[in-house]
Order: structure tokens, then C-alpha cells, then sequence
């Protein structure tokens, strides 16, 4: 294991030079998936914008890499030039991905189908509309404290580049 964000790897099994009076049976190949754990969670965008009357906005994290297990990080809003209670709404808290998981078939009862794990989760943030012609404003989210809720090696998931998002509301009033 590693906490290296790489592909799934295939290997390739070959049963050969057997010895004695061993015999190879009919199947002497085999393919062995090694699935790929790691990840890392960041933003999808260093900025977003949405104008004064829309009423909300989402941005995008997401999760690069394997989606085997379940994971979680935490996010935080904080004023730019765009002031919490005046013109969004602040947000605090924490987005959880759910990771790979053996589900019931729709169409067939008694068999299991592997469901992926989620790879993009939206956090929502209400803007105000006021009347001021007050001119486009930003406030900024940050990403910390990437963590999984499974047993695995420290490091399996860990913050991307991209931990901080600004987002720019634009007035829909002319300034002055």
C-alpha cells in the first residue's frame, strides 16, 4: 500500500515449470485487480460566481482518485468583501462521501451489484439581495481535515491543491 493517487493496476498470473508429477489444470491464468485507495478531496474550481438575485450558490467539491471507501472533509465560509448576515448566509460543516458498496440489483432479486463510491458533493450557501448598489463582493470557503471513517493507512485520503474557493457575488444594483 501506498498514498500515492494512482490508476487500478492489472497483473497478470501465470502458473508455469511445474515439478514432480504436478499437473497444470485447465485454468493456469488468472488476472488480479489491484484497486486503487487513495484519494484526495479539493474544490473543482478556484472561483465561482452568481449573481445578488439568484438566492444561492453551490460549489463543488471533489474527490479525485479511488472511491473505495467512505470519506469525509470539512468546510468553512469567511468574509472577503462580502459580509456574513449582510450578504450571504455563513456555512459551516462537514461534506461526506459515501464509498463503495455491494448493493441489491434493481432487476434482479438475490444478486449484488458494486454500487462506486461518490466522486462530487455540492455545498450550498444562500446570498442576500439587498437593495445597495454596493458592487460585486466575495467571500471565500476553505476545505480542511480530510478523513476517511474506515480502518485504513494514514494518508489514504488527504486535501488536493485546490482547499480554497472565492466566491464572487455580483450586484444586480448600479453602484453609488
Amino acid at each position: 500500500n501506498n498514498t500515492l493517487v494512482d490508476s487500478n493496476r492489472l497483473v497478470a498470473l501465470y502458473l508455469t515449470n511445474v515439478v514432480g508429477s504436478a499437473m497444470l489444470g485447465t485454468q493456469s491464468t488468472a488476472g488480479l485487480l489491484i484497486v486503487d485507495d487513495d484519494c484526495y478531496l479539493q474544490f473543482s474550481a478556484a472561483n465561482y460566481s452568481v449573481d445578488e438575485y439568484a438566492r444561492t450558490v453551490e460549489v463543488t467539491v471533489q474527490r479525485v482518485g479511488g472511491t473505495v471507501h467512505p470519506v469525509q472533509v470539512d468546510f468553512a465560509s469567511s468574509n472577503l468583501t462580502a459580509i456574513a448576515g449582510k450578504d450571504y448566509v455563513a456555512g459551516r460543516g462537514t461534506v461526506s462521501f459515501t464509498g463503495e458498496a455491494y448493493v441489491p440489483a434493481t432487476n434482479n432479486p438475490g444478486v449484488l451489484v458494486l454500487r462506486p463510491g461518490e466522486a462530487s458533493r455540492s455545498i450550498e450557501f444562500r446570498v442576500l439581495d439587498d437593495v445597495l448598489g454596493e458592487g460585486n463582493e466575495d467571500f471565500l470557503v476553505t476545505l480542511s481535515k480530510a478523513r476517511t471513517t474506515a480502518s485504513v493507512p494514514l494518508g489514504t485520503v488527504t486535501l488536493g491543491a485546490q482547499t480554497n474557493t472565492v466566491v464572487t457575488i455580483l450586484d444586480n444594483e448600479t453602484p453609488g
